[in-house]
């Protein structure tokens, strides 16, 4: 219009304008974009959280500084998230996580940085806070959020927290050391519950460490062949024979020098750290697969289960596509679930062992006697054996009392029409008497 009514300078002028405001609205949209990036890559998606690679630069940062009064750093390990996971899916692992945020960022001081490393652990970093100020917090943090349930529709999970503090001075040690003594600390702390600070010559870290040392040869050993199975018979007394051949699997973790480490030795770490499912899933794969070499069908394996792999949402559909997969039938399996651990997570190993069984698996009950509880607790298991824990047959002849609570064992397992096996009988002079107990 401007050179139709003879004024080309009016559009020079429009065009500059235009030019100058597509210019500043191309600018702004890059600085948007640029902020969005960089909140992307220092966020945490769900919790909204500073993640590991922006509290990294948050702590090199603090332990810089030249001169100052000393900082804690605090490493959270949730107690609650991997049963509420497990049980009630992943979307309510999610709402905990949010909701643990919400508590933490509510109670922690106003100077002190919350972030999510990843999973269920969490890190804060107080600055200006000695060790018994970052105890002191750490326990308020502990009771912020013990002091309501989780809740998932009609289940309710208690949320506890394990925390490790490592104190560090205005640059007295890298930041990697700062993370790593709170780690380790946290770890010393999964073990004895609470809270837990590192020091320079802490004797139970020092030890733990050893622990996590075996932990991650543990997890090596699935790729590497360090893991083997053995086995031992479960040999019937004299004219109890049913022509069934049984075999206890065994697991074994080799050591550097070759020679067979037993199951005492890695599997109480593989438990505290959640290893123990993957360790049985493991166990079954191979035992089904020794198994469907075996051309004697009345073969049957007793494999131990713990109550963390039972409570595992689709262990069920795994286990029965296993044992397909290798054209078995089930009667060639017994799974084996030890009293104690039926009893610590008895409402998450319960209907898993029930599902199981009403589809026709051997359910075996070992360790039998050790609890208090055991003859409360067998009337609801349907399990079809139950192996007399080896501490009793062992004090068979020393303990007075041991005879007298194997008799009752037997007599109630016989009651509910089950097979008993007596565990470590290292002495045939104890087989008339344990067989005259039934």
């Amino acid at each position: 219009q401007a050179i139709a009514i003879g004024h080309p300078d009016e559009f020079v002028k429009h065009v500059r304008l235009l030019f100058i405001g597509t210019v500043a609205a191309t600018g702004y949209i890059v600085s948007v974009l640029a902020q969005r990036l960089h909140r992307l890559a220092n966020t945490d998606p769900l919790t909204g959280l500073p993640n590991r690679r922006r509290f990294t630069e948050q702590l090199e940062a603090l332990a810089a500084r030249p001169r100052g009064r000393r900082h804690a750093l605090l490493y959270l390990d949730l107690e609650a998230f991997k049963l509420a996971n497990d049980t009630c899916g992943h979307a309510a692992g999610d709402r905990l996580l949010i909701e643990v945020t919400g508590r933490l960022l509510r109670r922690k001081p106003a100077a002190a940085t919350l972030a999510r490393m990843g999973g269920d652990e969490f890190v804060l970093l107080a600055p200006d806070h000695d060790a018994d100020e970052a105890s002191a917090l750490a326990h308020r943090l502990r009771e912020a959020l013990a002091s309501k349930p989780f809740t998932v529709g009609e289940r309710s999970f208690g949320i506890g927290m394990r925390i490790g503090i490592a104190p560090f001075g205005p640059r007295s040690e890298s930041p990697e050391g700062v993370l790593a003594r709170a780690d380790l600390a946290c770890a010393a702390a999964r073990l004895h519950g609470g809270v837990r600070v590192s020091g320079p010559d802490d004797g139970a870290l020092l030890r733990h460490q050893g622990e996590i040392a075996l932990l991650e040869r543990l997890r090596a050993a699935f790729g590497n062949g360090r893991l083997r199975l053995a086995w031992q018979r479960l040999d019937p007394l004299p004219g109890r024979e049913d022509g069934r051949q049984r075999r206890e699997i065994l697991l074994r973790l080799l050591g550097d020098d070759g020679h067979p480490l037993g199951p005492d030795t890695f599997l109480p770490v593989a438990e505290r750290y959640g290893l123990l499912p993957q360790i049985d899933r493991w166990v079954l794969a191979s035992t089904c697969r020794w198994l469907s070499t075996q051309a004697d069908p009345r073969l049957q394996c007793y494999v131990n289960l713990s109550a963390q792999t039972l409570a595992e949402s689709g262990f069920a559909d795994w286990l029965k596509a296993l044992i397909a997969g290798h054209g078995l039938d089930l009667g060639r399996l017994c799974l084996e679930i030890t009293e104690r651990h039926a009893l610590e997570r008895f409402e998450f190993a319960l209907p898993a062992v029930r599902a199981l069984a009403a589809d026709g698996w051997c359910f075996a009950l070992d360790d039998f006697g050790a609890g208090v509880a055991s003859f409360g607790y067998l009337a609801d298991l349907p399990v079809q054996v139950v192996k007399i824990d080896g501490r009793l047959v062992r004090d068979f002849e020393s303990d007075p009392i041991s005879p007298v609570i194997i008799e009752a064992l037997c007599r109630l397992a016989r009651l509910r029409g089950l097979r008993v096996v007596a565990e470590w009988v290292e002495d045939a002079s104890l087989l008339p008497a344990l067989a005259a107990l039934g």
